[in-house]
């Protein structure tokens, strides 16, 4: 299983290689929109690829989940193509001082199915280039 798995997800980067495309434009009526829709190309120009769309759209456009981040449907506006993006990147971030207690950033740890990144206000470390 291990071979197959390392076999699609070659595929599945080689692929991402050849058919780096940004899906959008997305209509765009709520409040202060600048304009009618919106393009990746505009996104990544305001610097809103590291965002998630809730960020911008309440509810997200269809058929984007609302936790997605911009780069991941626009990476070629966001120079995404070809490039595997850091670890951090891709994994679940968590601001833990935005947590009541010691206890609630346990709990949430404890039930991430996924690995979590624990956002920079606790590291002095420099923020990953995504």
């Amino acid at each position: 299983r291990f071979t197959l798995a390392a076999c699609i997800a070659t595929a599945l980067a080689a692929s991402s290689l050849i058919d780096c495309s940004d899906d959008g434009p997305w209509t765009c009526e709520i409040q202060g929109c600048p304009l009618p829709s919106v393009s990746c190309e505009m996104l990544a120009q305001e610097e809103y690829c590291d965002s998630p769309f809730s960020e911008m759209w309440n509810p997200a456009p269809a058929g984007v989940p609302a936790a997605a981040l911009v780069r991941e449907h626009c990476p070629r506006a966001c120079g995404r193509c070809g490039q595997p993006a850091p670890v951090t990147c891709n994994m679940l971030r968590l601001n833990a001082q935005e947590l009541d207690s010691a206890a609630d950033l346990a709990a949430k740890l404890v039930q991430a199915d996924a690995p979590v990144y624990a956002i920079l206000t606790w590291f002095p470390k420099a923020a990953p280039t995504c």
